[in-house]
């Protein structure tokens, strides 16, 4: 039995983000999987880091609650809209906060070395802008770069997939066909 972690971000309750977090969780759970869910704009907003020394960075309950979320996961799906050419700012503040230096990732002989091994990482990423500019552009490309390398390797995660669904400001029929991409998505096996 696998647990997974869903971490969200976007402001409206009643869009394809919220509606693909709602299908995966119930793909898991229905597969007999434990699932949690982080929707980042409706939880307390985290403090952005402030320090002077990277010895005065501190941990509180919150960003612990998160890591030990992190800890239980066997799997991690980002579900979030593209604004900017990546995540929305509170994903990216969370992602800064609780995958800090000595939970997700350490350095020995000047290399970073990642400490959330065996943990397999899921993106699924919405843009009003069809899929196939960010394909040809190189923009798919550079995000999925993006993320692997800096982020989920970095940590020693594992990424799965990423999928960027376009056009998802426009068409209902874009919708229905990006819904049933998440759904192979969550139903697909390690």
């Amino acid at each position: 039995m696998k647990t997974t972690l869903i971490v969200s971000a976007h402001p409206s309750t009643i869009g394809f983000t919220h509606q693909a977090v709602a299908r995966v969780k119930a793909i898991k759970e229905a597969a007999g999987g434990s699932v949690e869910v982080v929707d980042l704009y409706s939880e307390e907003p985290l403090s952005f880091l402030t320090f002077e020394s990277k010895d005065d960075i501190v941990t509180n309950d919150a960003i612990q609650n998160y890591q030990h979320q992190v800890s239980r996961a066997d799997e991690i799906f980002f579900i979030f809209p593209c604004w900017w050419g990546d995540c929305p700012s509170n994903m990216r503040n969370w992602f800064d906060l609780v995958f800090s230096k000595g939970f997700a990732f350490t350095y020995a002989k000047r290399r970073p070395v990642g400490l959330l091994e065996g943990k397999e990482v899921y993106i699924v990423m919405t843009t009003g802008t069809p899929a196939l500019i960010y394909h040809l552009s190189g923009v798919s490309r550079a995000m999925r770069r993006i993320w692997n390398t800096t982020r989920i390797r970095f940590c020693g995660m594992r990424l799965k997939a990423l999928l960027v669904l376009g056009g998802m400001d426009t068409s209902n029929r874009d919708e229905i066909k990006a819904m049933a991409r998440v759904e192979a998505l969550a139903r697909r096996k390690s």
